[in-house]
């Protein structure tokens, strides 16, 4: 036993009771803290019984003994309904296991998600091409179908896997764009590497998550479904574009007006401000990694947009503009630029303004680094 929530005086009581009244939110909850404890103990499978207990064990023995009583007729879901096929989430009532398996997530190939976009048509146009789907057997191109098709009772794990041999493909066609509809089809070609064309008609909501919920920013993976294209671009774990620090500058005039640069592209210090673009910086010990990947978003962005600087300010947003180039010096240099939190800045490139000023930075170009 890893944890109980039904007993107060267990050895295993971790601080949580069963919550009759609150079922189908209590038991996801529960399922997701068996899943962690089970993981940090560097086990594989656990069992949910007798309404509230967490069970495991390592997994050597586990695997080869969950099943050896037999299936069982006493599993429940999230309406206190019999479990059934489809269902995600199941406990197992006295002497019952309800048995899940730990699905861990690894791509060779790294790639990131970008925005939802409408998708009337122009996919299929210009060269593009169908280079996977898991919805039907291609009689033209056979190598294209996934080996499987979708997996709509275990989408949560069958769409980061999707994704990833999607990426696999774009990269073996050279390109570095792709977009992800119709729930199982992956597509890329001339166009896709280019902006103009796949965000012409505009951002779409029809994009969903791994749990067929509408598509949120912080979600890391999401589909197109019907006339709708995820778009994801492949990364490097070294970034494609190339710029220099100019230094810190004040952000504002004397009185803290008139920004010096004046767009907001997106932020990553808080989901509570706008354009948070789902990426949570941390001040931690990987903060000069997460910091490199900022930048690298940032120079990006702003080289899309025909923008020759960006400056980073309140330490994890992201700014730019058309004059920014003229603008960013206006208001002179600031000694208030930090690394992490509060470390001072001295001259190196990893460096973020404070609340009232910005370090700025000048694009140089990209190369062209196809994920690996």
């Amino acid at each position: 036993m890893l944890i109980n929530e039904r007993d107060q005086f267990s050895n295993y009581y971790n601080g949580y009771d069963i919550d009759w009244h609150d079922w189908a939110n209590y038991l996801p909850q529960f399922t997701c803290r068996c899943a962690k404890a089970a993981i940090d103990k560097g086990y594989k499978y656990f069992g949910l019984q007798f309404w509230g207990e967490c069970w495991s064990g390592p997994t050597l023995s586990a695997e080869i003994e969950y099943y050896k009583y037999g299936e069982g007729d006493a599993c429940y879901g999230t309406e206190y309904n019999l479990c059934h096929d489809g269902d995600v989430n199941c406990v197992g009532a006295s002497s019952h296991n309800f048995i899940y398996e730990i699905e861990t997530y690894e791509c060779e190939v790294h790639f990131e998600k970008m925005s939802c976009y409408n998708d009337y048509s122009w996919t299929a146009r210009h060269g593009n091409q169908l280079v996977l789907t898991a919805r039907h057997k291609s009689t033209t191109k056979p190598e294209s179908f996934y080996g499987q098709y979708i997996d709509w009772f275990n989408f949560d794990i069958f769409l980061p896997k999707f994704a990833c041999e999607c990426a696999k493909k774009v990269v073996e066609a050279g390109h570095n764009t792709f977009g992800m509809q119709f729930y199982g089809e992956c597509w890329t070609g001339p166009q896709f590497d280019e902006e103009k064309y796949y965000i012409a008609q505009g951002e779409s909501n029809s994009c969903v998550n791994s749990c067929h919920k509408e598509c949120k920013l912080w979600d890391p993976f999401c589909i197109g479904g019907s006339y709708a294209n995820m778009i994801y671009r492949i990364t490097h774990p070294e970034c494609e574009m190339k710029y220099k620090n100019l230094g810190c500058y004040n952000a504002f005039d004397e009185i803290g007006r008139n920004p010096a640069i004046s767009e907001l592209l997106f932020n990553e210090i808080s989901p509570t401000i706008y354009k948070f673009n789902g990426h949570m910086l941390k001040f931690n010990d990987t903060w000069e990694t997460q910091y490199s990947q900022l930048l690298c978003r940032c120079a990006r962005v702003a080289e899309e947009k025909g923008y020759e600087v960006f400056a980073i300010r309140n330490k994890g947003e992201c700014w730019s503009g058309a004059s920014s180039r003229q603008t960013y010096g206006q208001y002179g240099e600031s000694g208030s630029c930090v690394r992490k939190e509060s470390d001072i800045c001295e001259d190196n490139t990893l460096c973020a303004g404070d609340e009232n000023s910005i370090n700025v930075y000048e694009i140089l170009g990209r190369n062209i680094l196809l994920g690996k």
